[in-house]
């Protein structure tokens, strides 16, 4: 059984390994998904720098995390498919598989779109941020001017 799972493992382009609890699993998505601390840094307090280079980062990280979503949940439904054309699992089991395949990939991809309003919110009020700066400084140099001005 193990040798048919690392076929279909190889045949869906993915990466056999054993895990003994959800725990375990658990880390191990996490260790292959997590971004780096270099991605993490693009995507955190977004400065005062423009809006248009921390969407680029921004996008740069969600892309390949969006493709790889999709990748993954088509390997577990090829997969699933493979086992069933094989009579390894029930029709039942099949379409259980091919249901929570597509369950996760939207908990990924609604969990994507979350974090992409949340870093779109931050810039979007880092460029309200400077404006407001700039338009009280402006206000304070416009009566700094006229009292200047006024005076002889």
């Amino acid at each position: 059984m193990k040798d048919r799972i690392k076929q279909v493992d190889q045949a869906g382009r993915g990466e056999y390994a054993t895990v003994r609890d959800k725990s375990e699993l658990e880390t191990l998505v996490l260790k292959k998904w997590r971004p780096t601390i270099g991605q993490l840094v693009f995507t955190q307090a977004i400065g005062m720098k423009g809006t248009t280079a921390a969407t680029e980062r921004m996008n740069q990280i969600k892309n390949p995390l969006y493709f790889a979503s999709d990748r993954e949940k088509n390997r577990i439904k090829n997969a699933a498919h493979y086992l069933h054309r094989e009579e390894l699992i029930s029709d039942e089991t099949e379409t259980e598989i091919l249901k929570l395949a597509d369950t996760m990939h939207k908990v990924r991809q609604d969990h994507f779109n979350e974090i992409t309003k949340q870093k779109e919110d931050e810039v979007w009020n880092a460029h309200e941020e400077i404006n407001n700066k700039v338009e009280e400084w402006r206000k304070n140099w416009e009566v700094e001017l006229g009292d200047a001005a006024d005076k002889p």
